[in-house]
């Protein structure tokens, strides 16, 4: 039976609150060997008022919406690859069948009016630039700067699917089925942020505009 994170949706909404504390608990650890402050750790992850001019940011926030509307797109051809190409073909339909009811579900059943709205702007404000915070800005960016490419696209795809079907929350099958399609969606924001000079907005919008389409579609 699927763990369904969105069976309360007054629940869910406090869960996703839980995820400022991916950036919180980085900067206050990193902040006592790199002998600076909480507020210049932020700014190091990437939370800084950017100084380039309006048509350089809508820029950004362009390719983010784009790239977002496409992920979508492709996002069902990627989980039937996973699912029936590779799973279903290497360990047989009942596998596939244990890896899904393992999977976590995170879509608010009848949720309200006010409900829906939240979590939308949860999905904004929260979810998308704490992720990208912790995943491209925090974890990516150290190893980038410090010329270890391959470590820094790995490790940061490789974290952020482990995140989204975590070892502790869900069986093997799950992991094994679901893993490769986060860890893809992780490559491209990584990507992303290092192709936009570590930039934060077009990996958060991308982030953002996939989710809140996921969610309303």
């Amino acid at each position: 039976m699927s763990l369904n994170l969105g069976q309360e949706p007054i629940i869910l909404i406090f869960l996703i609150l839980f995820e400022i504390f991916f950036i919180v608990i980085p900067a206050l650890i990193a902040k006592f060997p790199d002998k600076c402050s909480f507020k210049d750790e932020l700014l190091e992850i990437g939370f800084t008022k950017s100084q380039q001019n309006i048509r350089k940011q809508t820029f950004k926030i362009l390719v983010g919406l784009s790239i977002g509307v496409i992920f979508l797109l492709i996002a069902d051809y990627l989980i039937i690859f996973f699912k029936y190409i590779i799973t279903e073909n290497l360990f047989g339909s009942e596998f596939l069948q244990n890896a899904e009811e393992g999977a976590i579900d995170t879509t608010p059943v009848s949720p309200n009016m006010l409900e829906m709205l939240i979590i939308l702007i949860l999905q904004m404000v929260i979810i998308a630039p704490c992720e990208e915070g912790f995943f491209r800005g925090f974890i990516a960016k150290r190893f980038y700067k410090k010329n270890h490419r391959i470590i820094a696209i790995f490790l940061s795809s490789f974290c952020f699917a482990l995140y989204h079907v975590p070892p502790f929350l869900v069986p093997f099958q799950t992991i094994f089925t679901y893993f490769g399609y986060y860890f893809i969606f992780g490559m491209i924001l990584v990507l992303l942020f290092k192709n936009f000079n570590y930039s934060l907005i077009p990996v958060v919008v991308t982030h953002a505009t996939f989710n809140t389409l996921l969610f309303l579609f």
